[in-house]
């Protein structure tokens, strides 16, 4: 049986899809959109708000997040990772074993994985910045989604300049890397790293620029001055 909470859900859902926006997310982005009703990121965001129920405790609310999560749906995965970071405040260190069953489970594309790791796991590792290490053991996953989960779920951290030791460990598993959405996700973890870290970033990028992938490389000196950027870029 369908929960309640589900029901509500699913009939704002129904009423919001964008078919054009659905085949553009087919098309464009090459996305498997079988589970994918095609509602648009700020109307989804408009419906978890609505259905969020304040009343919950943090315990309750993640439990209703594994619900709508076991459906498969992405917008019911979306808004499962939005009601957990509005918990924010309240997570516990318990939690964590949550949040790593739910990337290992359900998380199967770059849009829910890094919607999880910024937001949910982001937050955790602020404040429980004691399981970064665990974070950096997931770069050696041969789950692709894990490998993108330990760069970018040290970006919220990055972005308070935090983490920048595990931010190399992360970079130096992930240099080789066989997926380009990996490679991706350690430059964009590099760049982030760079706004806080710049002397220590670029250091980095010289010493690994003539194995490290452009793809990588070019990513991460994104945001230096351009001497840097253009000393790093040249071979």
């Amino acid at each position: 049986m369908i929960p309640d909470f589900i029901k509500s859900i699913n009939n704002e859902l129904k009423n919001s899809v964008d078919q054009d926006y659905r085949n553009t997310i087919r098309d464009h982005f090459h996305m498997d959109v079988d589970h994918f009703l095609g509602v648009r990121t700020p109307v989804l965001r408009q419906i978890a708000t609505r259905n969020f129920q304040k009343d919950k405790n943090t315990d309750e609310t993640l439990a209703m997040c594994d619900e709508l999560l076991a459906t498969g749906v992405y917008e019911h995965k979306i808004v499962a990772f939005f009601w957990a970071h509005k918990c924010k405040r309240n997570y516990h260190p318990e939690h964590f074993v949550i949040f790593q069953r739910w990337l290992a489970v359900y998380v199967d594309d770059w849009i829910d994985c890094d919607t999880l790791c910024i937001s949910v796991l982001g937050e955790f590792l602020v404040l429980y910045p004691e399981f970064q290490d665990t974070i950096t053991e997931w770069a050696y996953s041969e789950n692709k989604w894990f490998r993108r989960g330990a760069a970018v779920s040290l970006i919220f951290g990055l972005r308070r300049a935090m983490f920048i030791t595990a931010a190399f460990n992360v970079a130096n598993r992930l240099l080789l890397d066989r997926e380009d959405i990996v490679l991706k996700a350690s430059g964009w973890m590099l760049k982030e790293a760079s706004k806080s870290f710049q002397e220590d970033v670029f250091d980095y990028l010289m010493s690994q620029k003539e194995i490290m992938p452009r793809v990588t490389l070019r990513c991460a000196a994104e945001k230096m001055p351009p001497k840097m950027r253009t000393e790093v870029m040249k071979r």
